[in-house]
């Protein structure tokens, strides 16, 4: 018999939370269906609750969050017999959108009691375990700045990347991949699990989370009054028909500065991390049970 667990990040989705287990308590004791809710309490605290209860094929773990909250509970059950269910609370939700899990709480508990099981890769950024997307450039200093706001959201988002954009410039990088080394001047570099960042934003439009393989997707440096139509290709989910970008399927990238750097931001499933160089990003297949809808 299926027991859940809800693991709930009080600091995501604030508006939304008390209505969401309020929702939970009425639909699992209707139903008399096995829960439990759990609160963390600090930052890697989701990893330990999740890795308690991985290994028993009728749990489902439910990540109440944003990206952020999906990346540690999904850590937590890498390799083990649970599955993960996801609870849509934060400000993109890329994973949830790519598996089109409904962002209402509704739907997403209904998808929760009635979808079916999947097995999903994951990769590493540098030994930093991911689901959805990393990389460097543009989008890793925009999360930097995103991460000293007060308020989050998508409107946070935008006003950090276009207080960014005017002054940030691209940068020379040796980027290796199926055998071969190529130099780009980039704007930002990403390698996707997944297809989108969140809010429907698409970075690799042909990307799975299940074919054993990441999408290499680099935006080559260009003129910056392109920036508009940059975005609106993003959001139009043909990215992929510019001629700024270069998209290919791999199950390893290796990316080298070309002035010297020893360091620089990050981002991983959204969050902003310091890394060093060179980068390393790596597979790894069928490592994750996932809830999905039939």
């Amino acid at each position: 018999m299926k027991e859940y667990y809800f693991i709930i990040n009080p600091k995501s989705g604030s508006g939304k939370r008390q209505k969401s287990i309020d929702l939970i308590n009425e639909v699992f004791n209707k139903k008399n269906i096995r829960y439990q809710i759990k609160f963390t309490e600090y930052a890697g605290h989701a990893i330990e609750i999740a890795r308690s209860v991985c290994n028993n094929e009728n749990y489902i773990v439910v990540a109440v969050g944003g990206d952020g909250s999906v990346n540690e509970v999904a850590q937590g059950l890498m390799g083990g017999k649970s599955s993960m269910g996801i609870l849509p609370q934060g400000s993109g939700n890329g994973l949830a959108r790519h598996l089109k899990i409904p962002m209402a709480t509704q739907g997403a508990l209904e998808v929760l009691l009635s979808g079916k099981s999947i097995t999903m890769d994951a990769g590493t950024f540098n030994g930093n375990p991911f689901f959805v997307t990393c990389g460097i450039g543009f989008d890793a200093e925009v999360s930097y700045n995103f991460s000293k706001r007060t308020t989050r959201g998508l409107v946070g988002y935008v006003k950090e990347s276009v207080a960014l954009y005017p002054t940030y410039q691209s940068k020379k990088y040796r980027i290796e991949a199926n055998g071969k080394s190529v130099e780009n001047e980039a704007f930002s570099i990403t390698v996707a699990n997944a297809s989108q960042y969140g809010n429907e934003a698409v970075i690799a439009s042909n990307a799975s989370v299940s074919d054993g393989l990441l999408d290499l997707c680099v935006i080559k440096k260009y003129p910056k009054i392109f920036g508009p139509q940059m975005g609106i290709r993003m959001f139009m989910k043909n990215l992929h028909n510019s001629k700024y970008f270069v998209g290919t399927p791999t199950k390893e990238v290796r990316i080298k500065n070309c002035n010297n750097e020893l360091e620089c931001h990050g981002h991983v499933d959204g969050e902003s991390v310091v890394t060093q160089f060179p980068i390393e990003v790596k597979i790894i297949p069928k490592v994750l049970n996932i809830v999905v809808p039939n």
